[in-house]
Parts: C-alpha cells; structure tokens; sequence
C-alpha cells in the first residue's frame, strides 16, 4: 500500500523515436558493404520488437546547403516505438551478442555515428499530401538538419520559429513531400561523437538537386536563437525502399 505522502510513479509514456546511424565502408568493400546491409543488417535491426521501419541513404554529390563537418558516405533512419529506450538499447546489445544482429568485416567501425532522437507530435506535409515513413515509400531525398539553441532559455524560441513559419515555408515549395522533427533523446543507443538539440528530416523529390537549391526561399529569417555555428545541413539519396519491421517478422516466421 503507498502511503499518502508517497505518490504514485507515473507510467512511463510509449513515444516515437528516430535513430540514425552514419558510416563508411573499409576502402575497397563498397560492394560487401551494401549487400551485408541491404540483404542482412536493415532487416535484423527492423526485427527488434519496438521497431517500425529502416531506410538507407548515400550522401548526394550535390548538396542543398552542405554546411557542417564532414559525414560519413552511408546513413540509415530507423523509426522505432517504445516506452522504455534503455530495454531497446538492452535488447540490440543482447541480439549482437547472441548473432541474432551480425556484423560484416566490410563495415570501418571507426566511421560509426549513431544518434537517437525523440520525434516531436507535429510533422509537416508538402504539396503532394504523400506521408513517406506511412506509405513505407521513400523520396529521393532527404535532408537531415541538426540544430541547436543558443541557448536552454532559447528552445521555445528556435521551435516556435521551425513549428509556426520555417517548416510550413518548406512544405509550401514544390518537390518537398513531408518533414518530421525530434529532440536528442536521453537515452543513446550508442556514444554519440557530436550532441544536437533537434534533429529535422525533410523528404524531398527532385531530378535536379542544384536547381532545386536554387528554388527555395522563405520569408521567414532565423532566429536569434538558432546557434548558426552549430547548424548543419546534409543532403542524402535514398538507396532503396523502407524496410518495414511487419515485413521482416513476417518473412522470419514462415522461414
């Protein structure tokens, strides 16, 4: 029984995550690299119960913005739900102890950048109304913007700026499909390189990444409380369809 001055832990709340992870193959091991994701990887972390989707991506040679320190060639979103991100994080270490997740020799450990952010309630849709991550269908493109806040006391400035102009100014612009944004997470599933208060991923279309650059203009200016010298922006191609966790278990079970 709890006593009257003992309250009650709250439940924890289930909420959406995006955990995206940069790397490089070993020089030379392009080929093994992308057949030990695409045939083995995406699809062992998409099995992780919690999980929704993954999604490969290769930086594009041409860029929209291509501010920020250098990335590694590859990057993969996975899109995961859960009340509890510690026992998610328990359960991958359990899973590439056991085998369950491999890893291949073609893969530079040293390259590794893995990130995890809590998706914020509102997303954003463009023009074409298509939700990408629902569809299980992805654009051509994405570009992932990390920002910061100058400071703590500034955050409610910098997302009033991205909610309430910069984000409906991108989706007003042809060729952009949707964008969500998320928060850094508490929970790490592995030791981050580099921190960023806010993580955006806009899905785009274009045959002509240079002429859509040219394209895009807002009328709303950044903020003061956007830390511009913390303000990176990466352009990444998609490589191939969303995995799609039902999927994978689906396929797992009948084998």
């Amino acid at each position: 029984m709890t006593s009257n001055s003992e309250a009650p832990a709250a439940p924890a709340r289930t909420q959406d995550y995006l955990y995206m992870v940069f790397d490089n193959p070993v020089e030379g091991q392009d080929a093994e690299f992308n057949r030990w994701y695409d045939e083995e990887h995406v699809k062992d972390m998409a099995a992780v119960p919690g999980f929704f989707s993954g999604r490969r991506y290769v930086l594009a040679e041409d860029q929209i913005a291509g501010v920020g320190p250098a990335k590694p060639k590859y990057m993969v979103i996975y899109h995961f739900r859960t009340d509890a991100p510690a026992d998610i994080k328990a359960e991958i270490a359990r899973r590439e102890a056991s085998g369950e997740i491999k890893f291949s020799p073609a893969l530079d450990t040293s390259s590794v950048e893995g990130y995890n952010f809590n998706m914020l309630a509102k997303s954003f849709n463009g023009t074409s109304g298509m939700s990408a991550m629902e569809a299980g269908e992805a654009p051509d493109y994405c570009e992932v913007m990390l920002d910061s806040a100058v400071s703590e006391d500034e955050s409610l400035a910098l997302n009033a700026w991205y909610d309430d102009h910069h984000m409906d100014e991108l989706m007003a612009i042809p060729g952009f499909i949707n964008a969500y944004r998320a928060v850094w997470a508490d929970v790490q599933l592995e030791p981050a390189k580099h921190t960023s208060d806010y993580f955006a991923f806009v899905a785009l279309r274009t045959a002509d990444v240079p002429g859509f650059a040219a394209s895009i203009k807002t009328d709303t200016p950044e903020p003061a409380a956007l830390d511009k010298a913390k303000a990176y922006r990466y352009t990444y191609r998609a490589l191939a369809p969303y995995v799609l966790s039902g999927v994978v278990r689906k396929e797992r079970e009948i084998a």
